[in-house]
């Protein structure tokens, strides 16, 4: 099973970022980063040839 994904969106002005950080890097507000679970969606289709 696959880590879930966490991205940390700005409540100020909704920019997501990859890491965690005090200060939003678009807006410049402070302490306004929340941290939100991303689903994995379906699974990778199989690699190789297909349709044989």
């Amino acid at each position: 099973m696959a880590k879930p994904k966490r991205i940390y969106g700005c409540t100020e002005c909704g920019a997501t970022f990859p890491k965690w950080a005090g200060q939003c890097g678009e807006c410049g507000v402070w302490n306004t980063l929340v941290e939100t679970i991303v689903e994995s969606g379906a699974a990778a289709p199989p690699s190789g040839r297909t349709g044989w």
